[in-house]
């Protein structure tokens, strides 16, 4: 089957992401329980739905939207409620709601809620809306290349936004620098100690927002000039140097970078009065977050896993106050240091943010490989120039409030990503809310798990859920979309098994055991074991609960005097379920579990898997290996993502999403053309992603090739049989070209997922 790179706004032909459903809801399965006899939860199989809830344009409706009136539900009409005589009967609750005055029933049927299952309308305006405000907050330790790279990006961004953007510059290091990109033409800053305002102090800051920030017309050129400043001195003469360096102290740097983003939503509060701002704040940081809000401690120092749990819960804090003001902070870590982003992405998660990881600043372009600063430029030009008119969807909004209705049984447990808890005070129908999205644009995803309170109260056959979501668009208008879902209900375990979605029931499933081991290793009694052990602790215990709870249980009978003894041996899986294991697998295997590089790289990953669109996590999870064909040196195939797959291919392009390894085989010409134009096409997918991919080109027996072997599944471990199973080609070579191809790949540890599928206590595990 020919293929196609896929980009960040593109599914391949052989993505593994079935899109058959273009709807904005996708269930992790096609039918539901019926009762809580059936809830999967327990039993480790995932029930939920994803929701992409811009990800279609939608023709607004200027009329108000019908609503049901019984205070315990408050649903909106759609195209399930039945239309009577001189009234609509709400399909969640029941009720009977007459018409508005001038309304019929054949009028009704023409209207868009009772013909489609996503509709939009517009509310009327709180006002003008502020206008979006993009920030810039600079490390005062930022090396000199990482500045330059930071420099050149923004200059290729700023034409491309729109004229009346508001641009603002802040720097943070032992203070916090706020620069007056409106008042002046030199590189003046207000400082700002590290610690915490004080509420006078942070009112006075709000109501001179006018002076920091300005329209991109008035402040780009100040802004660049103002960049330009920061680059440190030229170095001294060596002698001075040296003589300097002799007789002073060892200085520590230091970087209050949660201080500079709580000022951040200061200024965005100011700008914002009654109606939402849209605010991106670009932050480059070189080094660990250690002073002021959320300050990290030394990690020798007395007490710094206690210290290092506050800080994790002051980020946390500051990320739900940053989501709730509209602001998304997108982190890039620069340089060599150790960034502790696991507590970063406890700040990101909830305000919709990004982070991204720069080891090697200003890095030449090496095999294929994109510089830094390219990659930087293809990042900010994918988080702040969102079209609203691009034709993969609605441009983007601020201010959004999430509400969820289900059919009477079935609830909404839990929201994973960019979301904050809903209250009272974000909207006047909060006793239904579910969350608050401060952002969103056309990759926003959330995944919502559902649970089940006793038997489900049908209507006919079907249960029914409704997603509303109130938000101020990038038009400036107040906005309600509407999307909502019919599932029908199954009393049989084996039908509801048929009918889940494999990757979306894994998507699903990954994201709460990440969630899960998150939690677990901040506990104090676990507190040991890092977030990888207890992934994969998980991982192998839902695999047992699965396992046990679906599969077909073998039995093992010993003749005996009195009675017979039944043994339980082991499992025969069904396709379904096989596919739910494989995806554990390959999710123990990933980078979200384990890492090629440090733990920080493994947090990049993480973020980006309980934030990206199923597409996206699809590929973290499990990698597609593709190779080139050979009569025409162009298209690709895909082939089985197995180590045994180097041994029968010349040129290969592994694809991880934010990882690109083109490998070639030592009988290929470095200047092959097969590989020139795969490391084209990986090179232009890199930059049309989010965030862009990493591109690296080797050629087999280097040291580099073992990282691609990382990422590929370990079957030359298996029998001959299992191995024949998964590349019938294998089947025709002789025992001792075998054991060269053994010996070729040499020794590994991990279990192949045959193996791994024995120790779960699967009999049969299908190639």
């Amino acid at each position: 089957m020919a293929a196609t790179l896929p980009t960040s706004d593109q599914r391949s032909a052989v993505s593994p992401v079935d899109d058959s459903d273009p709807s904005a809801l996708l269930f992790t399965s096609a039918l539901l329980p019926a009762n809580a006899q059936l809830s999967a939860n327990e039993s480790g199989l995932p029930l939920g739905v994803h929701i992409a809830p811009l990800a279609h344009t939608l023709e607004p409706q200027y009329r108000e939207a019908l609503r049901c009136e019984a205070k315990s539900c408050l649903a909106y009409a759609n195209k399930f409620c039945a239309l009577e005589e001189n009234s609509w009967r709400c399909v969640l609750c029941g009720r009977s709601n007459r018409f508005g005055a001038g309304l019929t029933r054949d009028a009704l049927r023409q209207q868009a809620e009772f013909t489609s299952e996503a509709v939009e309308y517009s509310l009327p305006s709180l006002g003008m809306l502020p206008p979006r405000l993009v920030v810039f907050a600079v490390d005062d330790n930022l090396s000199k290349e990482a500045l330059r790279d930071l420099q050149q990006a923004v200059r290729t961004i700023l034409p491309q936004l729109p004229a009346e953007t508001y641009l603002g510059l802040l720097t943070f290091g032992r203070a916090v620098g706020v620069y007056m990109l409106a008042e002046c033409d030199g590189a003046e800053a207000v400082m700002f100690d590290a610690e915490p305002l004080p509420e006078e102090e942070a009112a006075s800051l709000r109501s001179q927002t006018s002076h920091f920030v300005g329209p991109k017309y008035a402040t780009a050129d100040h802004l660049l000039t103002c960049l330009s400043a920061l680059e440190p001195p030229p170095p001294l003469p060596a002698a001075l140097a040296t003589y300097r360096t002799a007789c002073s102290l060892p200085v520590e740097t230091h970087r209050c970078m949660g201080s500079a983003l709580e000022i951040a939503r200061q200024i965005a509060l100011g700008l914002s009065i009654q109606t939402p701002a849209h605010v991106d704040v670009i932050v480059t940081l070189c080094g660990p977050n250690n002073k002021g809000l959320g300050a990290l401690p030394d990690a020798t120092s007395r007490g710094a896993e206690r210290e290092r749990q506050a800080a994790c819960a002051a980020l946390r804090s500051l990320g739900l106050r940053l989501c709730r003001a509209n602001v998304a902070a997108h982190v890039q870590c620069v340089g060599s240091h150790a960034f502790d982003a696991g507590v970063l992405r406890g700040m990101l998660l909830p305000c919709g943010g990004s982070l991204l990881l720069e080891r090697e600043p200003d890095s030449p372009a090496v095999g294929g490989a994109l510089s830094s600063a390219a990659r930087l430029t293809a990042n900010l030009t994918s988080i702040l120039c969102r079209s609203p008119h691009a034709s993969i969807g609605a441009g983007g909004g601020a201010g959004g409030a999430l509400s969820i209705r289900c059919t009477r049984g079935l609830l909404a447990a839990a929201v994973v990503g960019a979301a904050a808890p809903y209250d009272d005070a974000d909207g006047d129908d909060a006793e239904h809310g579910v969350c608050f999205v401060g952002t969103l644009h056309h990759r926003t995803r959330l995944s919502v798990a559902l649970e089940l309170e006793g038997a489900v109260e049908a209507r006919d056959g079907h249960a029914v859920v409704q997603v509303a979501l109130r938000y101020a668009s990038e038009y400036g208008e107040r906005r309600l979309r509407t999307l909502t879902a019919r599932v029908p209900l199954t009393d049989s375990e084996a039908e509801l098994l048929a009918s889940v979605r494999v990757a979306a029931a894994t998507d699903l499933l990954a994201k709460q055991l990440l969630l899960q081991a998150s939690k677990r290793a901040l506990q104090p009694d676990t507190v040991s074991q890092s977030v990888q052990r207890q992934l994969e602790l998980g991982i192998d215990e839902t695999a047992a609960a699965l396992v046990q709870s679906y599969g077909s249980a073998v039995e093992k009978v010993t003749p005996g005097w009195l009675w017979n003894t039944r043994v339980t041996v082991g499992y025969d899986v069904n396709e379904k379920l096989y596919g739910l294991l494989a995806g554990l697998y390959r999710l123990r295997r990933s980078g979200v579990t384990r890492p090629l590089g440090d733990s920080d790289a493994a947090e990049v990953l993480r973020l980006l898997l309980l934030t990206a669109p199923l597409e996206a996590t699809s590929l973290l999870i499990a990698p597609r290996l593709l190779g080139v064909d050979e009569t025409t040196g162009r298209t690709l195939r895909s082939v089985p993502a197995v180590d045994l797959a180097l041994t029968r291919e010349a040129v290969l392009l592994l694809d991880a999403h934010t990882d690109l390894f083109v490998w070639r085989a030592s009988s290929v010409e470095e200047n092959d053309g097969r590989c020139s134009e795969l490391e084209r096409q990986a090179r232009a997918a890199a930059l049309s992603r989010f965030p862009a991919a990493n591109v690296l080109t080797f050629s087999e027996a280097t040291s580099a090739e073992r990282w691609l072997l990382c990422r590929l599944e370990p079957s030359r471990r298996d029998p001959p049989d299992i191995q024949a199973a998964i590349m019938p080609e294998l089947s025709t070579i002789l025992d001792d070209t075998r054991q060269k191809i053994m010996e070729r790949l040499g020794h590994t540890d991990d279990l192949s997922l045959w193996e791994w599928g024995k120790s779960c206590g699967v009999l049969t595990v299908l190639p």
